[in-house]
């Protein structure tokens, strides 16, 4: 294992190889060097800026990192807990890379685009999901905002991932489960349809999924990496009217989107 760390929260890694992630401990978000696309023995470790206590961490599909975090340092002191960006060059990341304050509201959490360029994050004031809206499949400081959903007192979102149909998928770490809403047209609407998966977690944190639609979640507490294969997806209930009543019926499909059965 790599040693030097203190408290490493979010990590990615780019198509090159090079692994980035956020030294909380030592409020900076750092990048390990990959050499022909594998991290060697004893990589080189680049510091790409500092800012008190990043937390997540996410790129774009044009290699920018994108990161949140608590204060950044004079002179720009101020922005807690906003996002901010640092701008590849040629979809490489440079050794003093620009970095571009994108939204600054003190609360953001939690990163990740969907397959759009649309850019979601858990707003911590409001307990809400939101979502940063891309031009041209990327976002700037002057990208709109809006809330998809408000979570009850009962949720806290801790990991959040998109899979390639833009559903969402977010560790809860009150209700030790992963809660999954459901996309239309490949984006999610305000006020998704959502379900619960998992079970037996303990303060779930971070997760991954991969092609298949796997979700790989850390189960924090009871230290373990856990994965979930994907499920069929049922589309909810559409009433049909009789010449009696109303029947709530449910149309269920496969992972090609066909239609399997009516029940």
């Amino acid at each position: 294992p790599l040693r030097g760390r203190e408290s490493p929260q979010g990590i990615a890694v780019d198509r090159h190889g090079n692994v980035y992630f956020a030294d909380a401990g030592h409020n900076a978000v750092k990048e390990i060097v990959a050499v022909n696309g594998v991290i060697p023995p004893s990589p080189a470790i680049v510091t790409l800026t500092t800012i008190e206590f990043p937390t997540a961490l996410t790129l774009d599909a044009s290699g920018d990192l994108f990161f949140s975090g608590g204060c950044v340092p004079e002179p720009n002191n101020g922005l807690c807990g906003s996002i901010l960006e640092l701008l590849a060059v040629n979809g490489v990341m440079p050794a003093s890379p620009v970095e571009v304050l994108i939204y600054e509201d003190g609360s953001s959490s939690n990163l990740a685009f969907d397959a759009g360029g649309n850019l979601y994050f858990v707003d911590g004031y409001s307990n809400g999901l939101d979502e940063m809206l891309a031009v041209n499949g990327s976002v700037t400081a002057s990208s709109s905002v809006r809330t998809i959903t408000t979570f009850p007192t009962t949720t806290k979102i801790n990991g959040i991932v998109l899979d390639s149909s833009g559903n969402f998928y977010g560790t809860n770490i009150f209700n030790n489960v992963v809660d999954k809403m459901f996309a239309v047209g490949g984006s999610l609407p305000v006020n998704p349809v959502t379900e619960t998966l998992g079970s037996g977690f303990s303060e779930p944190a971070g997760l991954a999924i991969d092609s298949s639609g796997t979700l790989y979640i850390e189960d924090a507490l009871n230290n373990r990496t856990v994965s979930l294969e994907p499920t069929v997806p049922k589309f909810g209930s559409i009433p049909v009217r009789s010449s009696s009543s109303v029947i709530p019926l449910t149309f269920t499909f496969d992972s090609a989107g066909t239609l399997g059965s009516i029940a």
